[in-house]
């Protein structure tokens, strides 16, 4: 997000893509990921934090707002509604 408010709104966007692809059939994503991109803290479908499922869609809106892409947001609507 901080990057989004400073300007790098590309560096953004490449974090969301990646967490569009990183994301779990059931919706959610691990605790927290390798830059290889390898989740590091994934406890599995029943135990992980689930407290931040909203965070990645909440930022993805919040990119589409800032740079006016709807049609990027449009594309990533399936990963939003999982």
């Amino acid at each position: 997000y901080t990057h989004l408010l400073t300007g790098h709104a590309e560096e953004s966007r490449r974090f969301l893509d990646f967490m569009e692809r990183a994301q779990k059939t059931n919706g959610g994503w691990a605790i927290n990921y390798m830059t290889s991109g390898q989740a590091l803290y994934d406890f599995g479908d029943r135990q992980n934090e689930h407290d931040q499922v909203g965070t990645i869609p909440w930022m993805m809106m919040t990119y589409a707002k800032q740079t006016q892409d709807w049609n990027w947001l449009q594309g990533h609507w399936p990963a939003m509604r999982k």
